[in-house]
């Protein structure tokens, strides 16, 4: 299910499409992976609002444009289930509070924290520009591993402290790719 979401995260995002729409792709993707699997119509509409939420929230939404996509996506995934439209409202619902509370994400703060941390020791210490952002990568990678991310979140979670690393330190003057 983390699979599909992430490999239609990854199509939409390479076709230019807005967060919401990578959001209810990958909710639309973790839907159908989870039908596939035989699970129920519930758990269809709780892959697609966690799917959904993820990708929203990587991108740096608040916590309600995150419980609005992942509402969206569990409801469209609900009704292709073949529920009622009023049992989805409710199902969608929970689906989504429970995306959110999962998401709540202390450990991305948590990661983010130990990506600056290291990001600014290397720098203290006179590091160059790659090497404060491999270290704010590593360090963040590593900080989410322990609080249980998986390896697609460890990723992300690495990306953007680097890229915050980079942003941070006068010695990366130059695009955000550097």
């Amino acid at each position: 299910i983390t699979l599909a979401s992430a490999s239609a995260t990854a199509a939409s995002f390479l076709q230019g499409a807005t967060i919401a729409v990578q959001a209810q792709s990958a909710g639309a993707a973790a839907a159908s992976a989870s039908a596939y699997l035989g699970q129920t119509g519930e758990q269809q509409s709780a892959a697609a609002a966690e799917a959904a939420a993820t990708v929203t929230r990587r991108h740096g939404l608040t916590t309600t444009q995150q419980s609005k996509a992942a509402y969206d996506a569990a409801y469209k995934a609900c009704l292709n289930a073949w529920i009622e439209a009023d049992q989805c409202h409710i199902i969608a619902e929970a689906a989504a509070a429970a995306a959110a509370k999962t998401g709540s994400d202390t450990w991305w703060e948590a990661s983010m924290a130990a990506g600056a941390e290291a990001a600014n020791a290397a720098k203290a210490a006179g590091g160059s520009c790659n090497e404060s952002a491999e270290a704010a990568g590593t360090a963040a990678s590593e900080t989410a591993e322990s609080l249980g991310a998986n390896a697609d979140d460890q990723a992300a979670v690495a990306g953007a402290a680097a890229a915050a690393a980079g942003a941070n330190n006068e010695k990366c003057n130059c695009d955000p790719h550097c």
